[in-house]
């Protein structure tokens, strides 16, 4: 019985496509329809400023600053990214 789940399971594995992480995609522009405040910058969503790594999926960020940060309205509005070609993206970090 063992052996049998034992081939059982090593028969899934081989036929699982082998699926990897892509390299991070780092925008080269950002464009927004909502206005920045308080001195923030709307570059700071793709520079890595305040972040203890970068590019990162999950890096730790500064206290929060103009200086590191993006403030926008609170009107409804849409940022757009520019990924600098045409890619399948399959999650996405803010």
């Amino acid at each position: 019985m063992k052996k049998s789940t034992l081939l059982k399971c090593a028969a899934l594995f081989l036929m699982t496509p082998y699926l990897h992480a892509q390299d991070i995609i780092n925008p080269v522009s950002a464009t927004t329809t909502l206005s920045a405040e308080f001195g923030s910058s709307l570059s700071n969503t793709i520079n890595g400023n305040g972040l203890d790594a970068f590019p990162s999926l999950d890096a730790a960020h500064a206290m929060t600053s103009p200086g590191n940060s993006y403030y926008a309205t609170n009107d409804m509005g849409s940022v757009d990214f520019d990924l600098g070609g045409s890619f399948l993206v399959d999650g996405f970090t803010f």
